[in-house]
């Protein structure tokens, strides 16, 4: 009929228009993001620090790998041995950014400027307040007791250690062993927290370079000149005085580059600085062994009381030193190019440059590198070896191996080594 067909052709019409305004979606496809993972940074060796029986090398990553005497566990902390031979992680020791090691002990500044110390503290050299041996690390505390922040220099010498906060506010503490002055707080009693270094004049100095090693400890601050205290018996303070120590810190006196020096280098009985406008060496103190490099012996009871520039066998005197760096009785710098030339004594290859003599006075090239005196990136001296870190980031040590301190794998006492070798730091 009329009326279905009007019917049918009104719901056709009405069909087409919802079929013309309705929006079919076509299906989503979800693709997972690709995994992504971020290969870890490379390991390398940052720094490096000696001292008497031990070397230790900074990881980029923040740990401290050590070797040689661990008898108080200064080498690698958590247990005691007679030796490690190669290095081996400290345990408790994350975030560093600088190390040091004493005789008996190592401390390191790890993030936000706090010390942490480990091995013997018969003398309160780890600075937690008490005299008990820590075979795990135990934060530094000043004299009320509460942690050291801020800190970015640390200097350790047999059994006392010395920090500062460099250009953030000219502080400067020591403690440990103090009984001729090693801490500089006036006084001649351990100092088994940090306490403050006294200085003749108010000190709020910019300290930017410290030194320490067996009984002394000296300090550069840029403008204000460098200060030096503990023991004195062959003038190695260079402050003028007769005293055989010091108990505060005294004004070195006769560097070409008053008032100032830009590096300096602390042996057992010696002192080295870069004079800061020449850029030469001078040293004070101990000659016997050539270590002053004036160019003589001078024996065992002689000594430069006032500051002697060092120089070449030639005459001429050693210029361009960008740093120092100083053991028991050798000293090592570095000159324009990361060449380092070493004098003083060699009677275990110390100097590195593949010979045993017993005394060198003059400045001598050491070849520490494959490619010749060059490409070196830090120089560190210990008692009677000496480390090398290359710019390739590569260990290298030459020098006495009776405690395994030069990291070869072996310790034997009756076999020095004149050239360094390479320390296997990381796999």
């Amino acid at each position: 009929t009329t009326k279905d067909q009007v019917a049918r052709a009104l719901i056709a019409i009405a069909q087409a228009r919802r079929a013309a305004t309705s929006t079919t979606s076509p299906p989503t496809l979800t693709t997972a993001a690709p995994t992504t993972t971020m290969a870890p940074a490379p390991l390398y060796v940052s720094a490096i620090a000696t001292n008497y029986r031990n070397a230790c090398a900074l990881i980029n990553d923040g740990t401290v790998k050590c070797w040689g005497d661990n008898s108080a566990g200064q080498a690698i902390g958590g247990v005691i041995t007679a030796g490690v031979v190669g290095p081996t992680t400290v345990a408790g020791i994350t975030g560093a950014t600088k190390v040091a090691i004493g005789y008996d002990h190592g401390c390191a500044l790890v993030a936000g400027g706090s010390i942490k110390c480990w091995g013997a503290n018969d003398h309160g050299q780890l600075g937690d307040g008490t005299a008990m041996t820590r075979t795990s690390p135990v934060t530094v505390l000043d004299d009320l007791s509460q942690p050291l922040v801020g800190y970015t220099l640390l200097a350790a010498g047999a059994s006392h250690t010395c920090a500062a906060n460099g250009p953030v506010g000219g502080e400067l503490r020591c403690w440990g062993l103090n009984n001729i002055g090693q801490d500089g707080t006036a006084r001649t009693t351990d100092e088994k927290l940090a306490k403050s270094v006294e200085f003749p004049i108010p000190y709020n100095y910019h300290t930017f370079a410290i030194s320490s090693f067996y009984n002394h400890t000296c300090v550069a601050t840029g403008g204000y000149g460098s200060y030096c205290w503990g023991n004195n018996a062959q003038g190695q303070l260079g402050a003028n005085v007769s005293a055989p120590y010091v108990t505060q810190a005294s004004i070195v006196t006769g560097l070409a580059g008053t008032p100032g020096a830009r590096a300096i280098a602390v042996g057992d009985y010696h002192t080295c600085f870069v004079e800061s406008l020449s850029q030469t060496v001078s040293c004070f103190g101990a000659g016997g062994s050539g270590q002053g490099g004036h160019g003589s012996d001078l024996g065992d009871s002689n000594y430069w009381s006032s500051g002697s520039q060092v120089q070449t066998s030639s005459g001429q005197f050693l210029t361009g030193q960008t740093a120092l760096t100083a053991g028991s009785s050798h000293t090592c710098s570095t000159g324009l190019g990361g060449v380092v030339t070493c004098w003083g004594f060699n009677d275990r290859g110390q100097l590195s440059d593949g010979s045993t003599d017993g005394s060198v006075p003059n400045p001598s090239y050491a070849t520490h590198h494959p490619a010749g005196p060059s490409l070196t990136s830090t120089v560190s001296a210990g008692g009677r070896f000496t480390c090398f870190l290359t710019a390739d980031h590569v260990v290298r040590c030459a020098g006495n191996n009776g405690y395994a301190e030069i990291g070869s794998g072996t310790a034997d006492p009756a076999v020095p080594q004149a050239t360094p070798v390479v320390v296997n730091v990381l796999p």
